[in-house]
């Protein structure tokens, strides 16, 4: 019985899943369990897992698959084994062999806690797409900074690298019928039941995605229906009118920013293009949203 199960969840992820689960190997947290819980891959992914004897493999058929289904599922596999289940996307890989014991931490020094998120690195080599430049700027240091910290407020939380504890699954489940931001959910229902959240900088992955703005504004708009979902008075429709004074602004700070650096086509121009495809994707997804 291992104190500790990691569960991976993969969709055509033969690229990434390689390098993840060295990086786990390399762990100096050596006691863990590994599930990974497959939705349909069509490349080599499975193929790749079974060279690992360790690794307990669980497919689902893609028509069944959302985020929460897939981490019940996995989570339900080890309920009897764990402890605690630490949660990793097949594209997100560990920056090194500190990982694992950074994420345990705040759940092992304090007993509230019942969810840690790590910290997120863009990937060095997708620094010449547009979107993540524009992220690396603008998003990532605001959500993922260098200092760790405890919150009984839910305002943020990723599955992409994080660990809850059992007996938190145990009482509240991850939300099946969500489009996106399940972790979102659980998180409030957490804190909600007197929980708290960590945030451990020290649990590093690198992760980011090569989107185009289409696949982008698809992402967020997804993101803009669930988090309405979740929580409606906090996440409103957009009116028209806020869109258009959200772009406005973006584009006077662009012209702002440009002006101090005497270039118009930079790193700001990125930020700029960025913003309206966010603003916009809230407004689609916050409208489409069935509350």
């Amino acid at each position: 019985m291992s104190e500790i199960a990691i569960l991976i969840r993969t969709y055509n992820e033969e690229t990434f899943l390689p390098y993840t689960l060295e990086a786990l190997l390399a762990q100096t947290e050596k006691a863990f369990d590994v599930i990974l819980v497959d939705s349909g891959s069509t490349d080599s992914t499975l193929a790749i897992a079974g060279t690992y004897e360790d690794i307990k493999i669980i497919e689902i058929p893609k028509q069944e698959f959302t985020y929460g289904r897939a981490l019940n599922i996995g989570i339900a596999a080890v309920v009897d084994r764990a402890k605690y289940i630490a949660m990793l996307s097949a594209h997100a890989i560990p920056c090194n062999e500190n990982w694992l014991s950074e994420l345990l931490v705040p759940v092992r020094e304090h007993s509230r806690v019942v969810a840690v998120y790590g910290k997120q690195i863009p990937f060095p080599g997708h620094l010449n797409n547009p979107i993540v430049r524009a992220l690396a700027c603008e998003a990532y240091p605001k959500c993922y900074g260098d200092k760790p910290f405890r919150t009984s407020e839910s305002y943020f939380f990723s599955n992409v690298n994080s660990l809850i504890t059992i007996d938190s699954w145990l009482k509240n489940k991850f939300d099946e019928s969500l489009v996106a931001c399940e972790d979102w959910q659980w998180a409030k229902m957490a804190v909600d039941c007197g929980g708290v959240i960590a945030y451990q900088p020290g649990a590093a992955v690198y992760h980011s995605h090569l989107d185009s703005y289409a696949s982008y504004f698809t992402r967020l708009r997804r993101e803009a229906m669930g988090a309405r979902k979740i929580d409606p008075i906090s996440h409103p429709p957009l009116r028209r009118q806020e869109c258009w004074h959200l772009v406005k602004y973006a584009f006077l700070d662009y012209l702002r920013r440009s002006k101090q650096r005497r270039s118009l086509v930079d790193i700001h121009w990125d930020i700029f293009r960025y913003k309206v495809v966010a603003t916009l994707a809230t407004y689609k997804g916050r409208k489409d949203a069935r509350v």
